[in-house]
């Protein structure tokens, strides 16, 4: 019987994708956290960045995926995931929180972040 440590898991081949979904949304949350710190202050300031990190992070492991296997999601989904795109970068902030939960609706997830903040 083969015997695992703490320090060396056995991994199956779904793991690194596995992974992918919280890299992808921390490194957004980071993102999000340190623009609204140079450009907001206060608990108002840290709760849009925070969402905008959580969003932020949600696409670029919608658009991962895409790159992986890009039939993935429907050509109206991935419209929508570009539009999303734009409504980040204009800084359309009640536009951006629309398209993603319309977005999320589609593809039948719950829009919604954790409230824990580990900094």
């Amino acid at each position: 019987m083969e015997s695992l440590s703490i320090y060396s898991p056995k991994y199956d081949d779904l793991d690194p994708i596995n992974f992918l979904d919280d890299t992808h949304c921390q490194e957004g949350f980071n993102a999000g956290y340190k623009d609204i710190l140079i450009s907001v202050k206060g608990e108002s300031g840290f709760k849009d960045g925070a969402e905008l990190g959580h969003i932020q992070g949600c696409l670029d492991v919608w658009n991962s995926a895409l790159n992986i296997q890009p039939n993935c999601f429907s050509s109206g989904i991935q419209k929508k995931f570009k539009k999303l795109n734009e409504l980040i970068n204009n800084g359309d902030v009640q536009k951006m929180r629309l398209k993603f939960k319309a977005i999320a609706a589609t593809l039948g997830m719950k829009p919604e972040r954790r409230e824990s903040f580990d900094l």
